[in-house]
């Protein structure tokens, strides 16, 4: 992308915003004529589409791997990343366990991959860092390469 990261990060600032709480995009980044924020509205769009996720739920991922990469200095920087994500995980019971609702397979594959957590809370927990980590990285590695 012909952009500098720090542009970029001003694209990402608001390409999601809340309408009747829930998390949608931002309507001016679905106008074709601006070039700049379509194409970035595109690729988080896409990703977030590929995902296998639920409609809402992609898009409570989607806005916290966007808001992970706007607060971070250096994408590159795996530690960065891992402790923003970690951040960014909701703390809340309710919100922690909506990860079960419509996408308990994040959570077994979570657990999979990083162990199983001393109960069910933990384990969502673990699911969704996963999910936030996994879809940040790949806009960043997607916006690197567009």
């Amino acid at each position: 992308m012909e952009t500098t990261k720090t542009s970029i990060k001003e694209i990402l600032r608001d390409l999601f915003t809340t309408k009747n709480d829930i998390v949608v995009f931002n309507d001016k980044y679905m106008d074709k004529d601006n070039a700049e924020k379509y194409a970035i509205y595109k690729v988080v769009s896409g990703i977030m589409h590929d995902s296998g996720l639920t409609h809402g739920f992609s898009y409570e991922i989607g806005n916290r791997a966007v808001n992970v990469l706007v607060d971070l200095e250096d994408w590159d920087n795996d530690d960065a990343i891992s402790e923003a994500v970690d951040a960014i995980v909701p703390v809340y019971t309710h919100e922690i366990m909506q990860i079960y609702t419509d996408n308990s397979w994040a959570v077994d594959e979570a657990v999979e991959e990083l162990g199983q957590g001393e109960n069910s809370e933990k384990n969502a927990m673990y699911g969704w860092y996963r999910l936030i980590e996994n879809m940040a990285r790949e806009i960043i590695a997607k916006l690197e390469t567009s």
